[in-house]
This record gives structure tokens, C-alpha cells and sequence, in this order.
């Protein structure tokens, strides 16, 4: 029976890729025992729910090791203490569990993981969403039989090419194109509208909630429209007031589980540019604004930019947005040939088969022939 432990880096982003990868291996190995290794983070932990339910087979494993926080040293006693506890305790799971193979796919969970299975002689393959690598990955390159990268980009930042496969970034399983009308049925949504859906991303949304409620109360008057907005916990009661006194149609989650029902609804994006995200919207090929969470080493910048350089996305900076840039938004939302465009160019950067391609590399990594 083969064993796999899978770790995601402490949000959605990182596990979305991991759940499509057990889906594929489930396909193909008649047997398994497959475990989830999660940090723990509220929007990890949501969609970790989500995916139990739907793969009964795989264990999820929590192990509290989370990034640093501040630089002082209750913070920084804190992380310590957590990261050592992780340490020991990721250190006899290996040894014990002793898997065919580990798979990170980023965040500071993966590297004791990886790091025991190296010296362990375990073979280990990680996953760059991103264009930009991310720390851990970074970190954890030497200590890698593979790394599988979303972009071709990202091989300059890394020396030893044989290392390197391109296998694109993986998409849900869950994810699938259906009738638009019934999307908006299943949501409670009119049909006949243009639609708008606003993702604020689990950090900084803030500013995206306020900036957008701002926007529609000008355009009420111009357009009719509807919105689905997702918030974020913090800010789902005060948007949710505000949209009712508003006067438009409109639904409003704090999050979203069955992310492609939205996306099938919806005429028009307005998100931040995780590398998941990003990746979904060229499937499902909607028009999108992308506005990228303006911290974290720059990574949802150079995302965005990968994909305003081809023309298929809109980008916008969060330092740029003012009330100037609402006239070239309600441009984009008037002028249907843009968004066609936007559509078309952007379904051309999907990877269709990402999801085989690095259950390929995972299965050749643990010495399995494939077809």
C-alpha cells in the first residue's frame, strides 16, 4: 500500500493544489494511505473541512508551526517554542509513518517535514504556485529530489535546472464549468444582470470592501447591475449593512466554499492575485481586475504582472486606487469587447492538465511507471 503526506503551507492557496493532486492519485492507485499535514489557519482550516468531506480516505494532520509574527521577543519566543514543538513532533512522524513520499506545496510547515525525510533517504517533491518562489521553497531546494513550478519564469531563480519541472499549478477537482443560469439560481441571484464578484483574499481586504461599496453607489444610477462579494470574517458584518442600505441586488458570504459555482456565475472578477485564484479564473476564462495584496516579498505583484503582460488580465495597484481610477473601472465594466478579449486571453494561459502532470512526477518519484 503506498503512503503520501501532503503539507500545505497554511492557506487555501497552498492546499487548494493538494487536494488536487489526491484527487488524481485516487484515480490511479488502487490502495493508499494519504495524510493532510495543515498548520491550523482559520482559511485552512475551512477548506480542509470542505475537502474531508468530499475524500473520507485522507487523515488530516495538524501541526502548529506558523510563520513569525512580529520581531520582538514575545513574538519571537512564541514562534520558537511553537517551531520546535513542530519540529520533534513532525521528526517522529516521519520516522514512524515512514511515507513513499512527502509533497509540500510552500509555508514554513514543509521544512522539518522535508528536512527529516531527506536525511531519512524519503523521497520529496515540492510546489511553487507562485512566480517568485516562496521562502520555504527557496529554502528547501538543496534538501528536494523535484520541484514542480506553475510558471517557467520561476526557473531563474533557482541554479540546478535538472531539479526544475514546469507542471503548472493544479486545479480543484471540484472545479467545473456549468450553465450560468443555474449558478445564479444555486446563489439566489437574478438572471439577466451583469454580474460582479469581489474577492478581498483572506489579508488586507479591507480596503477592497470599502473602495467597491463606494464604487457601486456611484454607479447604481448608470447600470444595473449585481454583486457577490466575499468579505473575510472581520469585515462581513459592516459590508453585509451596507449593501442592504445600498439597494442593488447582492450576496454577501464571508467565504465561499463552492468557489466554481461563483465563478460560473459571474461576468466580471474584481480580485487580489494569489496564484490559486489567478489560476482558476483562466479556467473558468472570465474577464478580471486584479489588485494584488501589496506586502508578502511582492508575490501577488509579480503574479498579477505575469498576467497583465499577456492581456489577459486588468492590473491595478492598491496605492493607485482612488476615486480617478473609478471612471477606468466602469469602463472595463461598460465595454464588452474588452471583456471578451480579457476572456479569450486569459483562458490561454490555463495549464488544462497540471493536475496529471504532477501526479506524473509524483508517481515517478516513488518509482511507478506511468502511462
Amino acid at each position: 500500500m503506498r503512503k503520501i503526506v501532503l503539507v500545505s503551507g497554511g492557506s487555501g492557496g497552498h492546499l487548494s493544489p493538494a487536494y488536487a493532486l489526491i484527487e488524481e492519485l485516487k484515480k490511479r492507485w488502487v490502495s493508499f494511505k494519504a495524510i493532510l499535514a495543515i498548520s491550523g489557519r482559520p482559511e485552512e482550516e475551512r477548506l480542509a473541512r470542505y475537502i474531508k468531506n468530499k475524500l473520507t480516505e485522507v487523515r488530516f494532520l495538524s501541526i502548529p508551526i506558523l510563520p513569525l509574527k512580529g520581531k520582538d521577543i514575545f513574538n519571537l519566543s512564541i514562534f520558537l517554542s511553537r517551531f520546535i514543538k513542530g519540529s520533534i513532533y513532525s521528526f517522529f512522524f516521519v520516522l514512524l509513518f515512514h511515507p513513499d513520499i512527502i509533497v509540500g506545496f510552500g509555508g514554513i510547515l514543509s521544512i522539518p517535514l522535508i528536512i527529516f525525510s531527506f536525511f531519512l533517504r524519503i523521497p520529496t517533491l515540492i510546489h511553487e504556485q507562485n512566480l517568485y518562489p516562496g521562502r520555504a521553497n527557496r529554502f528547501l531546494y538543496p534538501f528536494v529530489n523535484k520541484i514542480a513550478l506553475s510558471f517557467e519564469e520561476s526557473k531563474i531563480f533557482f541554479k540546478h535546472q535538472k531539479k526544475l519541472v514546469v507542471t503548472g499549478n493544479p486545479l480543484r477537482p471540484d472545479f467545473v464549468i456549468m450553465n450560468r443560469e443555474d449558478a445564479l439560481h444555486k446563489i439566489g441571484l437574478k438572471t439577466g444582470l451583469f454580474t460582479i464578484l469581489v474577492l478581498g483574499g483572506s489579508q488586507g481586504a479591507k480596503f477592497i470592501n470599502r473602495y467597491f461599496l463606494n464604487m457601486w453607489k456611484k454607479m447604481k444610477g448608470d447600470l444595473e447591475f449585481q454583486v457577490i462579494h466575499l468579505t473575510g470574517l472581520k469585515d462581513f458584518d459592516w459590508v453585509y449593512r451596507e449593501y442592504r442600505e445600498l439597494g442593488i441586488p447582492f450576496k454577501v458570504f464571508p467565504f465561499y466554499e463552492e468557489m466554481g459555482v461563483l465563478f460560473n456565475a459571474v461576468d466580471l472578477i474584481i480580485t487580489r492575485a494569489g496564484a490559486s485564484t489567478l489560476n482558476e479564473i483562466s479556467f473558468f476564462g472570465k474577464p478580471a481586475i486584479v489588485i494584488p495584496y501589496p506586502y508578502a516579498q511582492k508575490h501577488q505583484y509579480l503574479n498579477a504582472l505575469y498576467y497583465a503582460q499577456r492581456g489577459a488580465v486588468i492590473l491595478l495597484e492598491e496605492k493607485d486606487l482612488n476615486e480617478e481610477t473609478y471612471a477606468l473601472i466602469y469602463g472595463i465594466i461598460k465595454n464588452k469587447e474588452r471583456q471578451i478579449f480579457l476572456s479569450r486571453k486569459i483562458k490561454e494561459l490555463n495549464r488544462p492538465f497540471a493536475r496529471e502532470w504532477l501526479a506524473n512526477l509524483t508517481e515517478e518519484l516513488v518509482g511507478i511507471k506511468y502511462a
